[in-house]
């Protein structure tokens, strides 16, 4: 009789450790399995569309430097290059008073010979306006990377310091100066950073990035 009791309990402990072994082996098969739930089509079709697009997207294009005006133009005063040739230098020498300056910027008229609007090359901020007896009104706006674009011999400026401009949006109207009183109504255009400058007719059409190259 007492073989048969202690038989009994032997067989209980044993049930005991194979229900514990099951819930284990569930508890671990739970973890790690990650049933694939079907996604309606109403849904799925939409969200590859939209990734789709998201793969397919261009890239916004970067702004090039612009010709500051939407007239009919010519080039009047140029600048100066040592390896151009003896005319083009002439075109980039300023008589002021008694002495000669080269050009590091370039003059532009309209075709027909009137005032024009003088339009912003690249978006960005002004950093200055400015009325000088010699210059005439300067406009200075700051782009991307410290580059800036100044714009002289202006009647009257169209923006003030501070303002935020778009590419093409009009920042003054062109007129005569002393400095360069040679010249009928235009704007002398300039590109810089802060201790070079280039030239315009070069970097028309250019990326910021690819001008400080």
């Amino acid at each position: 009789m007492a073989n048969k009791k202690k038989h009994s309990k032997k067989s209980s402990s044993g049930g005991g450790f194979l229900l514990l072994f099951i819930l284990l082996c569930l508890f671990v098969a739970t973890a790690y399995w990650k049933p694939e739930i079907p996604v309606p089509a109403s849904v799925k079709e939409p969200v590859e569309k939209v990734i789709e697009y998201i793969k397919e997207k261009p890239e916004p294009k970067k702004e090039v430097i612009g010709v500051p005006t939407k007239e009919d133009f010519v080039v009047v005063r140029k600048y100066y290059e040592t390896e151009d040739s003896a005319e083009e230098q002439e075109l980039a020498v300023i008589q002021f008073g008694k002495r000669y300056y080269t050009s590091n910027g370039i003059a532009l008229t309209s075709k027909e010979e009137k005032d024009f609007e003088v339009l912003a090359a690249l978006s960005g901020e002004v950093v200055s306006v400015d009325e000088n007896p010699i210059y005439g009104v300067v406009v200075t706006i700051k782009h991307e990377k410290d580059l800036y674009t100044e714009y002289s011999s202006l009647s009257e400026a169209k923006v003030v310091a501070g303002d935020t401009v778009k590419q093409g949006d009009t920042i003054g109207v062109s007129g005569v100066c002393e400095y360069d009183s040679v010249l009928k109504s235009h704007v002398y255009f300039k590109v810089m950073t802060g201790d070079k400058t280039f030239n315009p007719e070069n970097v028309i059409g250019k990326t910021i990035e690819e001008t400080l190259k």
